[in-house]
């Protein structure tokens, strides 16, 4: 007959859940299959009463004894990122890319990310670098590692190399150019090859049909002395976009109050809306997040689309 901890009638649900599964589990009548049952349900207990530690000694031993193994890696890979073991992180990811033939690559190279981060800021820029480059090859199309390798070049003053990794970008994901443009041009000008930027530039737009480039493009010919208005009219005309608007109506301010007020509404709006939106639970933060802080998928938010989208017509 079983008999029930007075205990358990006070505390919360999860309180008492987490006592009748101790003892159960101290009960020394349990069978194998009962008691590794029990343990896994324990494990959970522990897991949400923030008890990583004691969680993660049952997980790893149900998962040496081959059992509940998927469930047991997939709740040690969200401990291990809750306490930011990256690498052990790695070794459970690359353990059910093993049981569950699919690949984990681009979560991989996350964690090799966190390292390289990590390393940066212990200025151990050996160790960031090396990191960095692992995230590039576990996942050939990881922005995240390419725009790292770019800011551990800019930190190492090495504007050439911050030109080859970050013109890796827009290959990688289209959507993230706006995010490596300035630092593109800034490496290019501390090269003093404006030229090289501009031709870069002009092979982009052609290449991605990126209204991005065009109007990096019309900037750069305005810095110059050119007729950016023109350019700006163009760009707006055939890829409208909020921020090329906002650029042209910049140009013709002199045409009058309305102009202006029209500038700085829009402008205002641009400043205002989010940036960016998670492709999993669709929230829209305003600043970039290498996993979601709402559903917690890596990889999941990008940068949201400048374009001024036609209203649809019955």
């Amino acid at each position: 007959m079983l008999t029930v901890d007075p205990l358990l009638a006070r505390g919360t649900r999860d309180e008492r859940a987490l006592r009748l599964h101790q003892n159960l589990l101290a009960r020394p009548d349990l069978d194998e299959k009962s008691r590794d049952e029990v343990t896994y349900e324990l494990a959970q207990d522990y897991f949400k009463a923030g008890l990583l530690d004691q969680a993660e000694e049952l997980l790893t031993g149900l998962c040496g004894k081959g059992r509940f193994v998927e469930h047991s890696l997939k709740m040690l890979q969200g401990i291990y990122e809750q306490i930011q073991e990256w690498e052990k992180a790695i070794d459970v990811a690359e353990r059910l890319e093993t049981l569950l033939g699919k690949s984990f690559k681009s979560v991989i190279a996350h964690y090799y990310c966190e390292l390289a981060q990590s390393a940066s800021r212990d200025s151990d820029t050996a160790k960031a670098n090396k990191f960095a480059k692992k995230a590039l090859k576990t996942d050939s199309a990881s922005v995240r590692a390419s725009m790292l390798l770019g800011s551990l070049a800019e930190k190492a003053d090495d504007p050439k190399l911050v030109i080859k990794s970050l013109q890796r970008v827009p290959d990688q994901n289209i959507k993230f150019f706006d995010e490596v443009l300035p630092k593109l041009r800034a490496a290019y000008e501390k090269i003093q090859d404006l030229d090289g930027f501009q031709e870069y530039l002009a092979e982009a737009a052609e290449h991605y049909d990126s209204a991005s480039a065009r109007l990096e493009l019309a900037r750069l010919q305005q810095d110059q002395g050119g007729d950016s208005a023109q350019h700006f009219l163009k760009i707006v005309s055939e890829q409208p976009t909020w921020r090329g608007l906002h650029h042209l109506l910049e140009q013709i301010q002199g045409l009058g109050e309305p102009v202006q007020i029209l500038h700085k509404a829009i402008g205002q709006s641009i400043a205002e809306k989010p940036k960016y939106h998670c492709a999993n639970c669709g929230m829209t933060p305003k600043m970039l997040f290498w996993q979601c802080p709402g559903c917690k998928t890596w990889g999941s938010i990008e940068p949201l689309s400048d374009a001024i989208r036609k209203q649809a017509t019955r």
